[in-house]
């Protein structure tokens, strides 16, 4: 077997998109930076459920310190997080689900994911009564992603196929990102940001009515307290920064279908490995 031919059994069954259909155009060629990429999508998109837990763990948080010291700050509703994790997480899996699984990467089947989002748009309604419409549209493309998963797994990655697939997802692509980063994202942040507001009106409400070593005491467990709501917080940053890095680079891919560049799509997707891998630690420091 000749060296190329040997670079060729390794590297065929990689690679992200529209970089495999390169593949079939011009041979062989070294898509290292995209396997990154695509692994490093998947890395993001794993940390999903750590975030909505602790988003529901923030709630019940502030709550034990909304009844303390007569702080008469509202209960917090927490059970939404109970009806509006799952299908949240459904969402999360297919987008990611869709770019890891062009690279054969994907952390978990969600090839047969269609069948569980049909009904995702509803799911949220009954989970969030003050969900908008556009937001329900923009989560219901995850359905579109999941199919386009199982035809991912069916085209065999051949190049005409790749190239409407992509063509046809991007739409897609850029709503399910668009309502993780501008609803879930914000769901969570909003938990975290309660989270703090509630304690911090209990630190600053009762450290002057308690001794010097217990005020002293008090306020370190309040700083440390902070220190991890703002993990938590640019936790949820990094996942919106990498949800916009993997639509730009989606776009991008989409917008030059028919005159590709190899050579510098390469060149482009390293900054965007860089970003994602980022994303990745400081969510999982934060979790």
């Amino acid at each position: 077997m000749t060296k190329n031919g040997r670079l060729c059994k390794y590297l065929r069954p990689i690679g992200f998109a529209l970089m495999l259909g390169f593949t079939l155009l011009i041979g062989c060629t070294d898509l290292g930076e995209v396997t990154q990429f695509a692994e490093a999508s998947a890395n993001v998109g794993k940390t999903f459920p750590a975030m909505a837990s602790a988003a529901k763990d923030a709630c019940a948080k502030a709550n034990t310190f909304g009844h303390l010291n007569s702080n008469n700050l509202p209960e917090l509703d927490c059970s939404i997080y109970d009806r509006l994790n799952a299908p949240l997480e459904q969402v999360n899996d297919a987008l990611f689900g869709y770019i890891a699984s062009i690279g054969k990467l994907a952390s978990k089947d969600v090839s047969s994911a269609a069948a569980g989002l049909k009904n995702v748009s509803t799911d949220l309604k009954q989970a969030d009564p003050t969900i908008s419409t556009s937001n329900q549209n923009k989560a219901s493309a995850a359905t579109s992603l999941a199919t386009a998963i199982t035809n991912i797994w069916a085209s065999r990655y051949r190049e005409h196929e790749l190239e409407k697939l992509v063509g046809e997802s991007n739409p897609h692509v850029q709503s399910v990102a668009a309502f993780l980063s501008d609803y879930a994202a914000d769901k969570f942040r909003q938990s975290f940001e309660d989270e703090w507001r509630y304690e911090n009106s209990y630190c600053t409400g009762t450290s002057s009515t308690r001794e010097p070593i217990a005020v002293d005491l008090l306020r370190m467990m309040c700083s440390r307290d902070k220190e991890k709501v703002d993990r938590k917080l640019a936790a949820v940053e990094a996942y919106q920064a990498a949800l916009q890095t993997i639509a730009q680079t989606h776009n991008k891919l989409n917008d030059e279908r028919g005159h590709w560049d190899l050579k510098q799509l390469s060149k482009d997707i390293g900054p965007q490995i860089v970003s994602l891998g980022s994303s990745a630690v400081t969510i999982n420091k934060a979790f």
